[in-house]
């Protein structure tokens, strides 16, 4: 490098670092609630009234998601842009309905004509946000104002079967006068009266037939309310669908016998697995088994937003019915990885390392050890492969190499994959993998292969098909990583393909597609 570049280069490097630094002051000062400060570096360095700081949030956005409500009202008189986005294309506006401030939200609309904008990752509305917080005075003035009530999230969720998946009656009534529909279906074929009799929500359910839905209309597998709540045990329900015109005779719960299931193994192209079961009308994710067979775990999302991980066992060739695993269900608990040897369990929580303490605001990985046919107490694997941000999707090579998706300082995007190895008693820090396998997109759900020959995780890339695709990069024998290359249409969809996971044998692989778990001929990666 010349000496006139490289003046430039330090001179920029200079200017850069100053700029983050006094980036980094308002944002602090915006988060303490520190009106006068944030005064004081406006009036000083007015540029910094957008300066985006950590996951490009802007001062503004800072401001709403540390409820400093002073603050934001201040920063919307000082010209904020309302329209700013974050690194997931959030907006302020957004995050304001989510949390319910009504008026602060009408303040906004005022600056921006974006009542229906989607323009994120997750394609909530305004609308869409007000709903999952539950905030029906953020949820009366947005359809006052004229947001349209029936648009679709990237999941195909509207904001009725939102409140609907939640069981919430006001909210189902407040969507209903502002013209939302009930005709509407998420990507299954489920109505919200399927919704409400799949959470168990009876009052729901009692307000939606008074409204006369149709209580037979099938869902895209052939599921009827009724059935639904049948298949998961609500008695009360199944009375209540039946004295409305639901067959007095239903199926029975299928019988589960055999390896994996009993399912058939599938070819080149992937097919449902253990539908009715495993793959339901809830969220499923994540696929384990155990190496002999006996034991598979997967993962549930909770009608309250809330994971945990459930368990079937195969005693003689009968499999029991899921239930939450014993180490689950109090706080939220996803991505179970076995090891190759079946002795330990590893998973992501916001567990708190303290008995019956208040959950954590970020997922650290867990571990748990083979005992008898149970696992034991679970231990947070601890610094420094977990940290104060985020740690999920824990894979191990058959060596014990260890893999995972983390938000760290040297991430290049909002979370990359790292690598770390045990070594003298303890974990070494973790490696981030660099490029090409990490970008400044949203790396996620990397699985790592036994022998640490490729690597397959869940991202969005140029060239994909949807919110989420499946790419596989292969390692050479001096641990230099190959571009990413998709696996093709036949797994990725114009839907969220994530969580690949591979049975203990390699025959198959496993991954999650829009809440349903699928299996595939793991002979797919050897494609060209």
């Amino acid at each position: 490098m010349r000496p006139s570049r490289l003046w430039l280069a330090t001179t920029v490097a200079l200017l850069l670092g100053g700029a983050l630094a006094m980036a980094a002051e308002i944002h602090d000062a915006v988060a303490a609630g520190n009106l006068a400060q944030v005064k004081e570096i406006l009036a000083k360095s007015p540029q910094l009234l957008n300066a985006p700081g950590e996951y490009n949030r802007t001062p503004l956005i800072t401001a709403v998601m540390s409820r400093r409500m002073d603050v934001v009202n201040y920063l919307l008189d000082a010209g904020a842009e309302v329209s700013a986005r974050d690194q997931e294309g959030m907006t302020a506006l957004h995050m304001v309905c989510f949390l319910g401030q009504a008026q602060v939200a009408e303040r906004m609309l005022g600056k921006w004509s974006g009542i229906d904008d989607q323009e994120n990752v997750l394609k909530y509305t305004p609308l869409h946000a007000a709903v999952r917080g539950s905030q029906s005075p953020c949820v009366k003035m947005l359809l006052g104002r004229g947001a349209r009530p029936n648009l679709r999230s990237a999941e195909g969720f509207t904001p009725m079967l939102q409140a609907a998946w939640r069981g919430d009656i006001a909210m189902v009534q407040i969507l209903l006068t502002g013209g939302a529909s009930l005709t509407e279906t998420d990507p299954m074929g489920n109505t919200a009266l399927h919704l409400a009799a799949l959470n168990n929500h009876t009052q729901l359910v009692e307000s939606l037939l008074a409204r006369k839905m149709a209580v037979n209309t099938p869902n895209q597998r052939g599921g009827t309310a009724a059935s639904i709540a049948a298949r998961e045990g609500y008695t009360g329900i199944v009375q209540m669908l039946q004295a409305a015109g639901a067959p007095k005779t239903l199926p029975p719960a299928p019988v589960l016998q055999g390896a994996y299931l009993g399912q058939t193994p599938p070819g080149n192209t992937p097919k449902l697995f253990a539908p009715g079961v495993v793959s339901t009308e809830k969220r499923e994710l994540n696929a384990a088994f155990t190496p002999d067979g006996k034991e598979f775990l997967f993962t549930v999302q909770t009608m309250a937003g809330r994971y945990q991980i459930m368990t079937m066992k195969r005693q003689g060739n009968r499999w029991s019915r899921p239930e939450v695993a014993a180490f689950s269900g109090t706080y939220s608990d996803a991505d179970p990885f076995i090891t190759a040897d079946g002795r330990q369990l590893y998973f992501s929580s916001n567990r708190p390392k303290e008995t019956n303490g208040a959950p954590k605001r970020h997922f650290d990985i867990w571990v748990a050890s083979r005992e008898g046919d149970g696992w034991s107490a679970p231990r947070e694997v601890g610094a420094p492969v977990n940290t104060i941000g985020n740690e999920f999707y824990p894979t191990l090579t058959r060596g014990g190499t260890l893999y995972l998706q983390a938000e760290r300082s040297d991430a290049r995007g909002l979370r990359d994959i790292y690598r770390t190895s045990y070594q003298n008693g303890a974990w070494t820090r973790p490696q981030n993998l660099g490029e090409p396998v990490n970008s400044y997109a949203l790396e996620g759900d990397a699985l790592i292969a036994p022998d640490e020959s490729y690597l397959i995780l869940s991202v969005t890339r140029p060239g994909g098909a949807g919110l989420g695709d499946l790419w596989i990069s292969r390692r050479n024998a001096k641990g230099i990583w190959s571009p990413l290359r998709s696996l093709g249409r036949d797994v990725n969809t114009a839907g969220n393909e994530q969580c690949p996971a591979l049975s203990p044998d390699g025959r198959y692989l496993f991954f999650t597609r829009d809440g349903d778990i699928y299996w595939v001929d793991a002979r797919i990666l050897n494609a060209p």
